[in-house]
């Protein structure tokens, strides 16, 4: 089963997304990006999905270098549409749960 890394810190959107996901990924979850970090050290994932308010940490261009390093996709969740988003995939905080799920599977192969 892929593996999915949340980053967020807002325990509504932390509880949709397990809602949602748990039946199809394994998933770890990270409050902030220093544990992130951690995580991606030492657990095998095959997608971040990382909050926009997460973004405002001092450490996020460390964690995206690292991402980039390691190969790990990602999807920007926000509540608002974003410009230049560049090389993270943007998903607005009120998608459906299909529409999630399509897009995973669009970012990571399932085979």
């Amino acid at each position: 089963m892929k593996s999915i890394l949340i980053i967020n810190d807002n325990e509504k959107d932390i509880d949709d997304l397990l809602y949602i996901l748990d039946r199809h990924f394994d998933i770890l979850v990270s409050l902030d990006i220093e544990e992130s970090i951690e995580l991606i050290h030492e657990e095998p994932i095959d997608l971040c999905l990382l909050s926009l308010d997460i973004q405002k940490s001092e450490d996020i261009e460390a964690f995206k270098l690292l991402l980039q390093e390691k190969g790990i996709p990602t999807i920007l969740t926000s509540c608002y549409p974003q410009k230049g988003a560049s090389e993270l995939q943007t998903l607005i905080k009120s998608f459906d749960g299909s529409e999630l799920i399509k897009k995973i599977k669009r970012v990571v192969p399932m085979g």
